[in-house]
Order: structure tokens, then sequence, then C-alpha cells
């Protein structure tokens, strides 16, 4: 995995954090209290998964002139600590490091993930406040909510990111009102030919995915340059 996935990756995550949290998330699994509206459902969710270990998998599809272009990425998370072990490259990011082992050897680095993000993004020409503003979009007027006869319920809504697009959302909930499955399709236009991009991603819950830095971490090289981590 090169350079550019290992931020495109980042990114991802951070943007996902991004559109799904917003200030003053209701904690309903400390008060007891079951989610009753389309809102406080995804806000539950929201916060089980910010708060329990999971694994992710992620099937993209891009389907452009007939034809489909699929990728598979598969990445454990706990709170704001990840792992990915993809195309013979691991990377690790673990309070405020993370560790890269490739073919070149084993390499890590301090990084503010704030920081970092906005850094990214200013180089991109996204405004500081971009972020700031992906949270809180969605209300319980924006949002469908299907219960199931199976006990799983259904949410329905539209994210519009600034840069990137709208995407047609649809996430299952267990009946723990857990989110086990997210699709995310978007539609555009890609040098003048449609395409349609579907993310279909899958979660599996348990203390098995917790994630912790390696066990030789104190072998890893330290480097101060992203490009240094894998070259």
């Amino acid at each position: 995995m090169k350079l550019s996935k290992i931020l495109a990756l980042i990114l991802a995550l951070v943007c996902m954090v991004s559109v799904l949290a917003s200030c003053g998330l209701v904690d309903l699994e400390d008060s007891g209290k079951k989610p009753v509206t389309a809102l406080e459902h995804y806000e539950y969710a929201l916060n089980y998964m910010k708060s329990h270990p999971y694994k992710q998998t992620t099937v993209t599809e891009m389907v452009m002139d007939g034809e489909i272009h699929p990728s598979t990425s598969v990445c454990n998370m706990d709170g704001d600590n990840y792992y990915v072990n993809e195309d013979g490259m691991t990377t690790t990011y673990y309070n405020g490091t993370v560790y890269v082992q490739s073919a070149v050897g084993k390499r890590k680095m301090v990084i503010d993930m704030k920081d970092f993000i906005y850094n990214l993004g200013e180089s991109a020409g996204i405004a500081e406040d971009y972020w700031e503003t992906l949270g809180g979009t969605l209300t319980d007027e924006n949002m469908t909510l299907t219960k199931n006869d199976d006990g799983t319920s259904t949410l329905k809504f539209c994210i519009t990111l600034p840069y990137v697009g709208t995407y047609d959302c649809v996430m299952t909930l267990d009946k723990d009102c857990r989110i086990t499955k997210y699709v995310m399709t978007q539609e555009m236009t890609i040098m003048n030919t449609a395409a349609k991009v579907t993310d279909t991603t899958t979660y599996e819950y348990g203390d098995q995915y917790k994630v912790s830095p390696p066990a030789d971490a104190d072998s890893y090289e330290v480097v101060d340059s992203y490009l240094d981590l894998v070259r």
C-alpha cells in the first residue's frame, strides 16, 4: 500500500467520524434509556462504535462504462486507534504514533491527527472549518427510520460533503441498536464519464479487535516525514 493509500485511509476514517459525529451526542447507553427517534438511533449506534472495538470491512465498487472496479479494505478500529494490514504493509495508529511495517522496514512517527488532517485539507484547498461543519447536519426531519420484523432497524438519509458530493446512505442496526451494515452510494462524473460508487461496510464487534502498538515498537525507526514511512 503506497503512501497515497495510507493518507486516503486516514482521511476517510477521520472524514467518516466527522460526518457521523456531532457535539452533544446523546449517550443513551450509560443512561439506560432506549433510542426512540431516528436521530437517537443514529447517535446511540455511533456512540457504541466510538466506545467499543470493532472490525470494519469495506467493499467499494465503482461502475464506469459498464465495467465494475472492486476493492476491499479491512480495518480494526478502537476509539481513535486503528490497525490495517493491506498489500504487504501493516499500519497501526495508536495514541498519537503511527507504526508502519513494509518491505522497506519498520518505521514510526508521532502525529497530531487533527493538525495532520487540517494541513492535508489546506494543501487541497479545503477551508480549516470544513471538518467542523460536517457534523450536526442530520435531524429527525431528514432521516427515515424503519423497524423491521426481525428486530433490526434501517436508517436512510443523505449526506452532502463539500468538495466531495452527495451520498445516499442506508444503515442497518441490529436489535441492540449497533451498526452492522452501512451502504453509501454516490453518482459522479470522472473525466466526462458517469460513474457510480458504492461503499458497503460491514461491522463486527468484540475485544478481539482491540488495537495495541506492535510488540516490538521500540525497534521501529523514528522518522519525521510521511514519505519516510514507506521509502
